[in-house]
């Protein structure tokens, strides 16, 4: 089957997610373009696509999907807080669009992709919303750091800190400020750390800490190569264990490296291959450091795994949103009802 796909981002955010549906795509043999601003983005992803799935694919400026709108069998708006086009509004069983945040749906939005299954809206159609954790299986060295105790944090630890609990840093810090064999990797940007160690100076001063701001995708990828841990820092009760995805858990996936989570996240996401604990990292931490190079070997394969077993699943679904046949007509009164 013939099918021709827009990818469509019109903000500067989620690139990260866009992996899944190439390597979708590429296994599918099916056309696909990219319409994304590209050029005022330095922190983009598709480079770093384009290399890893060995594949140069147009990126267009999403001011140009007006023009080719009629070149393409479906269209998928990969953050559907973007503005959308109104000539796709009429166009309801050709566009899918895919949900970060549980706010952003909005009534004419008749396939959907939600990234986490805490981010269900009671005007989804059950039969046309599918739940797509962002992974891809293409990636598949591990690095296999189990000598060097280095854990990274990945994204804004914000000051409302409510989706990151800065304290479970805090107590790491103090409890094992002792230790000489553990270090933390912060990648955020700039104006990130800034607010966050303005409020808590401890994180500038402490030499368990390394700070790498504002690093291009390429190089945070050969960074996260050096880390044996990934810590999302999940809030109890935060934003992650309610109502969004946090991406160190696909970025973590995606590169084969084991998670330390708390096990409320774990149960969220049936994750494998992580080490888990119930209110504090101190309950595992030590374990965590000194595990040996079979059982950390075992982490990565249940991760790998997982990691497939995702594929699979994702790719089912990609399947039915895409080809199932026999979908609905939309009459005029259907449209006004659900238009913006």
């Amino acid at each position: 089957m013939s099918i021709k796909i827009a990818l469509i981002q019109v903000s500067k955010k989620h690139t990260e997610i866009i992996g899944t549906f190439i390597e979708y795509f590429i296994n599918k043999q099916f056309e696909f373009d990219i319409f994304y601003d590209i050029e005022n983005d330095r922190y983009t992803f598709l480079p770093y696509y384009m290399e890893l799935f060995g594949v140069k694919f147009k990126i267009y400026h999403p001011d140009k999907l007006k023009e080719k709108i009629d070149d393409y069998d479906y269209y998928i708006y990969t953050t559907n807080s973007d503005k959308v086009r109104n000539a796709l509004v009429n166009r309801p069983t050709r566009t899918i669009y895919i949900t970060h945040e549980p706010h952003h749906p909005r009534q004419f939005m008749y396939k959907n992709i939600i990234v986490s299954p805490n981010l269900w809206c009671d005007h989804f159609d059950n039969n046309l919303t599918e739940y797509v954790l962002p992974v891809y299986k293409k990636y598949a060295e591990s690095h296999g750091n189990f000598e060097k105790n280095i854990f990274g944090i990945i994204g804004a630890i914000r000051y409302h800190e409510r989706d990151r609990d800065v304290h479970l840093l805090l107590e790491l810090l103090h409890k094992y400020k002792r230790r000489e064999d553990i270090q933390f990797n912060i990648y955020m940007r700039k104006k990130d750390w800034a607010t966050i160690s303005r409020k808590y100076p401890i994180l500038r001063k402490n030499p368990l800490i390394k700070f790498y701001p504002g690093l291009t995708t390429d190089k945070l990828m050969v960074h996260l190569r050096r880390v044996k841990y990934i810590l999302p820092l999940a809030k109890k009760g935060g934003w992650f264990h309610w109502q969004r995805l946090t991406g160190s858990l696909p970025l973590a996936i995606n590169l084969n490296i084991p998670l330390i989570t708390d096990n409320k996240l774990q149960e969220i996401y049936g994750l494998k291959g992580c080490i888990t604990y119930e209110s504090s990292i101190t309950e595992v931490f030590e374990d965590a450091c000194d595990i040996s190079k079979d059982d950390y070997t075992d982490l990565i394969i249940d991760l790998v795994q997982y990691k497939k077993e995702k594929y699979i699943e994702n790719r089912k679904k990609l399947d039915f949103l895409l080809l199932k046949q026999g979908q609905p007509t939309f009459d005029d009164e259907w449209l006004e009802r659900t238009a913006c």
